[in-house]
């Protein structure tokens, strides 16, 4: 039986946002106008959509591996998540990152429920996920260093294959609020870069009260609302996950669902919470609130989405009708 894991990191994958600048505004705009994630122009300048397909041309995509087909729609896209990692509510470091020219395939064993700010993800654990049918080498920058304000703080390094081996550290190394710079020499398949992020401080959640062992009560026939104090992250993420059985079939549930950290507060509607209130003999409940930046900067003909995460809270759910 394959086990999806519920880790905190699959944000980085279920909200891809962009951002127009490294504060998510316009020049001539304050923070509050542009909500998290969104460009100003609803789009993200890095994909328009009148663009049209392309050729793929030696002179211009050096050392890119070729798809099968000669004319494509450029996919190309890279992503860096750095940041928090809660183990038990111990503050650990993870840090990853990835460049494809096409995007990972969806999972069909799950089933995905989007509407405004909110996602339920329903996904079959007993069957395993789809391969990957990315071409391989992937296209890398070769090494990128992640630096804090005076030292090197990790590495993440390609493996033959072009993808990169994850970097994690029981220590808080890349602990909120701080400024990290993360820098690649480039190589034929991704330009150079120096990229400058903000890792948010931590999330202080005041309703309801999350951190410990004890388990929070959810209902899940009404709206959960939650508050938190004033934070500098440009957005909150919110995820309640369980497993279970669903229909007879042993599945995982996820809940997720993004806040501008500027209103201190967000509710998961009622009708989110359907699926987790039929699971049979749930596990693994829990609720987590977590302090995210999203931006997106552009590599030469790559854009690269970096993910900043700040020390989130979590405690384990039990529901109740």
């Amino acid at each position: 039986m394959n086990t999806r894991p519920l880790l905190w990191a699959a944000l980085a994958v279920a909200f891809a946002g962009c951002a127009s600048t490294i504060d998510g505004t316009r020049a001539d705009a304050a923070p509050a106008d542009v909500p998290p994630g969104v460009n100003p122009d609803g789009g993200d300048p890095f994909r328009p959509v009148d663009a049209g397909p392309i050729v793929v041309d030696g002179s211009t995509d050096t050392g890119v591996v070729p798809l099968p087909d000669a004319s494509v729609f450029d996919e190309r896209y890279g992503y860096l998540y750095v940041g928090a990692y809660l183990r038990n509510n111990v503050e650990e470091a993870y840090a990853s990152a990835e460049f494809r020219l096409i995007p990972r395939p969806e999972d069909p064993a799950c089933r995905y429920v989007s509407a405004s700010n909110w996602d339920v993800i329903t996904c079959d654990d007993e069957r395993d996920p789809p391969a990957d049918p990315h071409p391989r080498p992937f296209p890398n920058p070769g090494t990128i260093a992640l630096r804090g304000p005076s030292t090197m703080l990790a590495q993440l390094t390609p493996l033959t294959s072009g993808d990169y081996r994850y970097f994690y550290d029981a220590q808080p190394v890349f602990r909120g609020p701080v400024r990290l710079r993360a820098i690649a020499r480039g190589t034929a398949t991704v330009p150079a870069f120096d990229l400058g992020f903000d890792i948010p401080g931590p999330i202080t959640v005041t309703a309801p009260s999350l951190g410990d062992d004890t388990p929070v009560t959810v209902s899940t026939s009404r709206d959960l609302t939650l508050a938190w104090r004033p934070t500098s992250a440009r957005s909150v993420y919110v995820q309640l996950s369980a497993r279970g059985l669903l229909d007879g079939v042993a599945r995982s549930v996820r809940v997720l669902a993004e806040f501008p950290g500027v209103v201190n507060t967000g509710t998961l509607p009622r009708r989110t919470l359907t699926s987790l209130a039929r699971l049979v003999n749930a596990t693994d409940a829990t609720l987590t609130v977590v302090p995210q930046n999203l931006t997106t900067e552009r590599v030469g003909a790559w854009p690269v989405q970096i993910t900043a995460v700040g020390r989130g809270v979590s405690s384990p759910v039990v529901f109740t009708d």
